[in-house]
């Protein structure tokens, strides 16, 4: 109705001059308005004068009929003046259109309506874009997955590929494009790119040309569950309990199940809950590594009824066990069963070495599992890359005073710098009451420590049970990983009241007393590495006073200690990341005191599952002591990566294992990604689209493309807002005057 009656829609309007095409100067319509006003006042004087009703009407009724008159005097004289439009578009027959259309797998799924994406996009192409752009510019066509490719026909699309490189594409069609003039890109997706993560828009922008997207698909799938992410330490020791974090994405509640397997082994199931406030829930799942070697697992959803996609309810995942030993460094201040016991249940641990060191009087030390005469002979580490040399630091019963400045800001950089981990044990002389509440460490902590008048330390009995999140740690998992496996423990015989946990700390366990439940052991992430605080010094009891055969107080504490160790990063800290068809490979080089080192000869050996081997180097990265690499071997597979680092003299190496290829990753992530597509709208200058109004989008490429352009005048004389607004006013005067008694 408004483009009728304004005779152009509103983004010719938008982009448009206005201007009045006869030749007369701005100054002579000027003179002749006035002139008009003028005879037309004079009139209504006279007719004031000659007497009858309108000498009888107040001043006010004359100006409004006045008003009118002259309103519709001042319309007349604008149309007399030729009013018109200046428009610049897109000169005819100069200018070429590349409309891409998404042939990727993803784009056979539903649309809506029993139909599917690529039909609703081949209807859209030849309904609306394509006829009407091609009224004034010639069309190239282009189908992308991969990459673009130009076709003649929409019946050369098929749905078949086998990822998605939306930026890519688009970089790739607009390139192609040196001696046309290339207008616009109109671009018909359902924007799930999946293989686009090393790529930005940095060369599409430099082309200067604006796209339009067009979203197809649904924003969710109805009753899909989607295995969207399994989150899984690479390198894992034997005989250890490992936490995989699955990440399902869903558009309903409920409860699913989800396995993984080890081939035709189920190593672990569990039965989820779907969040039914959100689109995604996230949730932790144990499973044993077992024996040394490389395994292929398989992480598995039991698809719901109705499920509509079950290619994205599997994720297949690399777990290299090796014997890796890990290192964990007791620090004491005074002799206690805790001490005693821990060492003992350490000490069946196949890949840990414990090594201590105990202040048996004021003058007198103990150290045991030391590898030397020399190691921690002056107590604690002399060196930082000494302390630097264990994965893990148990801080017993020992005052903050017994370490110097350095000392203490050496722990906290061994959290935070080199990644390792450390536990605070409760004791007489530990955490707030051992003065480690103003110390550098204090900030690393899960807790807030506060100091008060009394000690936080006392002899107090109560039961030790999981968290709410600590049913799915590996820490808390004492039965078969259930939490039954805390019943019939001894009591506890004493608790450090702690401050409140911080706001990334993660409650494990709990201490139950008799009318109190307060947190027992508290971990969080810092900087690279893992803290964690255990508020009591008595869980030798649950040796002492149980059967010798129950194995959970050894279980407990190799559990513990193993999961810090776990979170704690090697010097050299390689990461090989497997694609759908690429192998990415970084490092980041550091010696001895973690220190990034920024020259180094870096080389990779990569060898695929066909036993073929190919070497690459390694380059330098954007931050000090990172080097980086990317290869697309082309065969899907298992890839066994060596990476070998020359520096200084020394040569560090590390082997890692990633798999390319051998996921449906078009299944994944498969809805309408609208805010990419706006993103990338927005950016190039160009406009996001729906389904349901892109007869509009030949119009908006005519007048904002940014190919050959000319001027056109489009007038307005003769559009019907003039000729009603004329029949409006002159109606609404002389209403006006029957209601007042003049006609």
């Amino acid at each position: 109705m408004l483009e009728w009656l304004f005779k152009y829609p509103s983004d010719v309007y938008r982009e448009a001059e206005f201007m009045f095409a006869t030749g007369l100067a701005p100054a002579w319509w000027v003179l002749i308005g006035a002139v008009a006003v003028a005879l037309l006042a004079a009139s209504l004087l006279r007719l004031a004068c000659l007497g009858g009703r309108l000498a009888r009407w107040p001043v006010s009724r004359r100006l409004v009929v006045f008003g009118f008159q002259a309103a519709t005097l001042g319309v007349i004289l604008a149309l007399l003046a030729e009013p018109t439009l200046v428009v610049r578009q897109l000169k005819s027959g100069a200018n070429t259109v590349a409309v891409l259309i998404d042939d990727s797998e993803s784009m056979s799924l539903d649309a809506g309506g029993g139909k599917s994406r690529l039909a609703l996009a081949r209807r859209l192409a030849a309904g609306d874009i394509v006829p009407g752009v091609g009224e004034r510019s010639s069309v190239a066509l282009f189908r992308f997955a991969e990459g673009a490719r130009r076709i003649e026909s929409l019946d050369a699309l098929s749905a078949d590929g086998n990822r998605t490189r939306l930026v890519t594409s688009l970089t790739e069609a607009v390139t192609t494009f040196n001696a046309e003039a290339l207008a616009a890109v109109i671009v018909l997706t359902d924007g799930a790119a999946n293989a686009d993560a090393g790529d930005d828009l940095g060369a599409l922008l430099a082309a200067g040309v604006p796209v339009h997207t067009v979203g197809i698909g649904p924003e969710a799938n109805t009753g899909d569950v989607e295995l969207s992410a399994v989150e899984l330490p690479r390198t894992v020791p034997p005989g250890s309990e490992v936490t995989a974090r699955l990440t399902l994405r869903h558009a309903t509640a409920g409860d699913v199940r989800v396995r993984v397997r080890d081939g035709e082994a189920v190593l672990a199931a569990r039965t989820v809950a779907l969040r039914a406030d959100g689109a995604v829930t996230s949730v932790d799942i144990a499973i044993p590594s077992g024996r040394p070697g490389l395994r292929e697992l398989s992480f598995e959803i039991e698809p719901p009824p109705g499920d509509p996609l079950s290619r994205n309810d599997v994720r297949r995942r690399l777990l290299d066990v090796a014997e890796r030993r890990h290192r964990v460094l007791h620090l004491e201040g005074e002799p206690r069963w805790e001490y005693k016991f821990l060492r003992r249940a350490v000490a069946e641990d196949d890949v840990m070495d414990i090594v201590s060191w105990l202040r048996t009087t004021p003058r007198k030390t103990y150290r045991q599992g030391v590898a030397g005469a020399e190691e921690l002979a002056e107590g604690f580490p002399d060196e930082l890359s000494k302390l630097y040399a264990y994965d893990v630091v148990v801080l017993g019963s020992l005052p903050a005073a017994a370490l110097d400045d350095a000392q203490h800001a050496w722990l906290e950089s061994f959290v935070g710098k080199r990644g390792g981990g450390l536990l605070a044990l409760a004791g007489r002389d530990a955490l707030a009451d051992g003065g480690w509440d103003v110390a550098p460490l204090a900030k690393a902590l899960p807790v807030t420590l506060k100091r008060g008048e009394k000690p936080t330390y006392r002899f107090v009995e109560g039961t030790a049970h999981p968290a709410v999140e600590g049913h799915a740690s590996p820490v808390a998992a004492l039965g078969a990983g259930e939490s039954d496996g805390w019943a019939g423990l001894p009591r506890l015989a004493d608790y450090q009241a702690l401050g409140p946990p911080k706001p990334g700390a993660t409650v494990l366990l709990e201490w139950v007393g008799e009318d109190t439940v307060a947190p027992l052991l508290i971990e969080q992430p810092y900087g690279f590495g893992r803290t964690a605080v255990l508020a009591s010094a008595t869980t030798w009891r649950w040796r002492m006073r149980t059967p010798p055969d129950d194995p959970r107080h050894g279980l407990f504490w190799r559990q513990l200690l193993r999961h810090l160790a776990q979170a704690a990063q090697q010097r050299d800290r390689v990461t090989v990341e497997g694609g759908p068809d690429a192998l990415a490979v970084r490092l980041a080089l550091r010696d001895q005191r973690y220190e990034p080192v920024a020259e180094a000869d870096v080389r990779a050996k990569v060898t695929g599952p066909d036993g073929a081997a190919f070497e690459g180097t390694l380059a330098a990265g954007a931050a000090r002591g990172a080097f980086e690499g990317l290869w697309r071997p082309g065969v899907p597979g298992v890839y066994r990566v060596d990476v070998t680092a020359r520096a200084g003299g020394g040569e560090h190496l590390a082997t890692r294992f990633a798999r390319v290829g051998g996921e449906a990753v078009e299944y994944f992530g498969a809805t309408l990604n609208r805010p990419l597509l706006e993103r990338i709208a927005e950016a190039t200058g160009g406009r996001y689209w729906e389904p349901g109004n892109v007869g509009g989008i030949a119009r908006t490429v005519a007048l904002e493309g940014a190919g050959v352009q000319e001027r056109r005048a489009l007038p307005l004389w003769d559009a019907p807002f003039f000729y009603v607004l004329i029949v409006l006013l002159k109606c609404l005067e002389w209403g006006l005057r029957r209601w007042w008694g003049s006609i």
